[in-house]
């Protein structure tokens, strides 16, 4: 927000070897995957800003010594010495490791093999999504671990295109822990609905040539509060196109269902259109686009790009 507010849209962070290293430990602790052993990435986008790591190739002690060369001074921050933060703990177990060679190199070049599993991993969850997911009016629709008769989708594969689905579909950086999705298939196989990350999924029965189904729509609740201009990007995603004026805004369609009689002819779930964009003047419903009722208005899930250009961009 800083940075949007002054007109800055590069970010430079100070991260180094060493800080990779001890993040790759940190990690290791929680039981990560392959995603989170991966090196960490040079440059990414986040919050329409792009970010560079400029120092990773260079140890700490290599910064110290080039200010010191050039009589530079910086400041130390205290929290690099007290031991009740993760990173400074794993800062001491590295000094240890180093008699077994493990040391920020060898953790680098680990870290890097994870990065091009990683880069494999995603070339075929994106090829697995564009032939068997599908996208609908903002919902992501994925099959189980079956796409079809004869066709298996590995679980690492399908892991992936959850947890890309769950992240399009809610906007957060970061997605779930693994555990959390062992509780949803629990919930899925006993009700079949279950509540993540501020979506709502869905299993649907199978059809034609397709096993059983998800859907992942976004959760009424985590967007009932959510407002915007009309011109604006609504829950990070929604494009709003028709007449904008000062004296309407974005909010969730949300009970104004009721209000739309004829809803259910565009055979879209409850669930999805009570979270679907609608046009509002004070607590006067004007339009919902995706509920049928658009009076000049249209709706398109277009502010992260498309699902799988979503996949094609992590």
């Amino acid at each position: 927000a800083w940075a949007r507010d002054r007109g800055v849209d590069w970010v430079a962070l100070g991260h180094t070897q060493d800080d990779a290293a001890e993040t790759f430990l940190m990690r290791l602790a929680r039981q990560a995957g392959v995603d989170g052993l991966a090196h960490m990435a040079a440059r990414f986008e986040r919050n329409d800003l792009t970010w560079v790591r400029p120092l990773l190739s260079l140890r700490r002690a290599d910064w110290r010594q080039y200010l010191q060369r050039r009589n530079v001074r910086w400041a130390e921050d205290p929290s690099n010495e007290d031991e009740t933060f993760d990173r400074v703990k794993a800062r001491r177990v590295l000094a240890e490791l180093a008699s077994l060679g493990i040391d920020t190199h060898t953790i680098t070049a680990v870290a890097h093999h994870q990065s091009s599993a990683k880069l494999a991993l995603n070339h075929y969850t994106y090829q697995e999504t564009a032939q068997y997911g599908q996208e609908e009016h903002g919902d992501v629709i994925l099959p189980t671990d079956m796409a079809e008769k004869g066709h298996l989708i590995p679980p690492e594969i399908m892991f992936r295109m959850r947890r890309a689905a769950l992240s399009w579909v809610s906007g957060s950086a970061y997605s779930p822990r693994s555990e959390a999705f062992i509780h949803l298939d629990a919930g899925l196989h006993e009700s079949g609905t279950h509540t993540l990350a501020g979506c709502v999924v869905t299993r649907l029965p199978g059809e034609r040539r397709y096993l059983d189904r998800w859907r992942i729509t976004r959760e009424y609740n985590a967007v009932k509060d959510v407002s915007s201009s009309t011109n604006a990007l609504w829950d990070g995603r929604w494009q709003m196109t028709g007449p904008h004026h000062e004296d309407l805004e974005v909010r969730a369609l949300g009970d104004a269902l009721s209000q739309v009689p004829k809803w259910r002819e565009t055979g879209l779930p409850r669930q999805s259109l009570l979270a679907s964009p609608a046009i509002w003047q004070n607590d006067t419903l004007i339009a919902a686009p995706i509920a049928g009722l658009k009076n000049g208005w249209e709706a398109s899930a277009t502010g992260r790009g498309t699902f799988t250009q979503f996949l094609l961009s992590r």
